[in-house]
């Protein structure tokens, strides 16, 4: 089978190695002129090579890992062994330290520590995962005993399917519902949510958010909450080894894709992209591109039998696509002067987005000392071509406002200094008057990042009207929010359909 493939993003890019180890051919069509879509490498003059936003992945991705092991096993990476083995009996597991992909990032057990000490929340890799995940909860430091055995409460209601999520409930009401204390909902539930969906709590879908903690703080799976923080750039995690094994075409904007074309020598229905003819087609677009690729189906329906029920279903389709909301997420890279460690390679901060508080951190506001920044990274601890201090903050649900460089940037290092200097951690009150000047920044805002997770959202499905063009991406009804593990799933489930459908045409 001859596939097109519409979108380089993650979800294109998995739907296409899926292809290709089913041993299909794949031309894949990128409208921007690199793969990767909003999780990909680039290159600054200041900072050398970062990426369009600091991401975060969790052992539950293990669609995600096994393409990262994929990539390493194309290139024959070396073995390095993980700081932390979870399955040493299982060669072929996408978590054995006998995995080439362990060269790709560091790997750690689930560790929560808060800039300012507020909250440490630590996982014990040598316990059994549902024991160690107890475990971490009862000895949470910065939360008392009445907050540590709600959190106990709700995850054990969650697990035995009892008072779950009602229809239309957001993460807030939910988390109020189980009367989850304040403190505990601001130290740990809301900036999990907003750092899983990018959507506040009090917006929050809370069928989705429970999905997060189902697969993660509940899994039964060792390794599931981990933490990988990627060695390199996005685009080297796996995509670029997909791009060197398809047809990419990139800075190519597809205007056309007609299916159904019978008279062809195969004798089967085709379906053509721009002209060129191909046995399938995969749309793995945001919502947008999908929706400006499938209405023109409606002036151009399938001539046959099917013809009202179709167009009805194609109609909805539609009007689920133009539902979508986005919210954006801010990335801001600083490079320091020389030098500097923190205390972990990621740490939370005092997030300037709490229930009640404003939604964007525009530039005068984040002058004004409201925290701006959910989550810290030190790039000099995991990435080696780095040789200074490099720090990568996180706004998620950013607003739609353009930052200023200088303001936010100084708001940002003031927010981490006066974070460490007020921790009741020595070491890191001894860092907050240690922190070097900045040398240069740079600030990366997604606008279009992820869809906003909202209760009542209607996601499509993989199927389209016709059987050989298939939908994928991170908005389609994977049952997690926007998410990369989705985005991969995705375009996996979209793969395996479109070579069923061919199949058994």
């Amino acid at each position: 089978m001859n596939v097109a493939i519409i979108g380089a993003g993650w979800a294109g890019m998995a739907a296409a190695q899926a292809l290709l180890e089913m041993g299909h051919a794949v031309s894949v069509f990128e409208i921007s002129h690199q793969p990767g879509g909003r999780a990909r490498g680039m290159t600054d003059r200041e900072l050398g090579r970062i990426d369009n936003g600091q991401h975060l992945l969790i052992g539950a991705y293990r669609e995600t890992l096994r393409l990262i092991d994929w990539a390493s096993a194309q290139e024959q990476a070396p073995v390095e062994t993980a700081q932390t083995p979870d399955n040493p009996d299982n060669p072929d597991s996408p978590d054995s330290p006998d995995s080439p992909h362990q060269t790709r990032y560091i790997r750690q057990p689930l560790n929560l520590v808060a800039a300012d000490g507020a909250l440490s929340l630590s996982v014990n890799p040598s316990l059994p995962p549902s024991i160690a995940r107890i475990v971490a909860l009862l000895s949470a430091g910065g939360l008392s005993f009445l907050e540590r055995s709600r959190a106990l409460t709700l995850l054990g209601r969650l697990k035995l399917g009892v008072r779950q999520p009602s229809t239309g409930e957001t993460v807030l009401e939910w988390l109020q519902r189980h009367k989850q204390p304040v403190n505990l909902q601001q130290r740990l539930w809301i900036p999990l949510c907003l750092a899983t969906m990018n959507t506040p709590a009090e917006k929050a879908c809370a069928h989705l958010f429970a999905r997060v903690l189902r697969d993660s703080l509940l899994s039964p799976d060792q390794g599931a909450t981990d933490l990988l923080i990627p060695k390199v750039d996005l685009t080297r995690l796996w995509i670029d080894a997909v791009a060197r094994r398809v047809r990419l075409a990139t800075g190519i904007q597809i205007t056309d894709v007609t299916p159904g074309l019978e008279d062809t020598p195969s004798g089967s229905s085709q379906v053509s992209v721009n002209g060129e003819v191909f046995d399938g087609c995969i749309i793995a677009t945001p919502p947008a591109g999908a929706a400006r690729i499938l209405e023109k189906w409606v002036t151009r329906p399938p001539a046959d039998a099917r013809l009202e029920a179709d167009q009805e279903t194609l109609n909805k389709q539609l009007q689920d696509l133009a539902a979508f909301e986005f919210h954006p997420i801010t990335t801001c890279y600083i490079e320091l002067q020389s030098p500097f460690r923190l205390p972990e390679p990621m740490l939370m901060l005092s997030s300037g987005h709490l229930p009640g508080a404003p939604s964007s951190c525009k530039p005068a506001i984040a002058q004004a000392n409201l925290n701006p920044g959910q989550w810290v990274f030190d790039r000099s601890a995991t990435h080696s071509d780095v040789r200074r201090g490099q720090l990568a903050f996180v706004i998620s649900h950013a607003g739609d406002s353009m930052f200023d460089r200088s303001l936010l940037t100084n708001a940002l290092m003031k927010q981490l200094q006066r974070e460490l200097a007020g921790s009741n951690v020595q070491a890191s009150r001894s860092l907050a008057s240690r922190i070097p000047d900045v040398l240069a920044s740079r600030i990366i805002t997604e606008k279009r990042a992820t869809f906003a997770a909202i209760p009542g959202l209607r996601r499509p499905g993989y199927d389209t009207i016709w059987p050989h063009v298939k939908l994928a991406g991170d908005w389609t009804d994977t049952g997690y929010p926007a998410v990369l593990e989705g985005a991969v799933v995705s375009g996996q489930t979209a793969a395996v359909a479109l070579a069923s459908s061919w199949n058994n045409a």
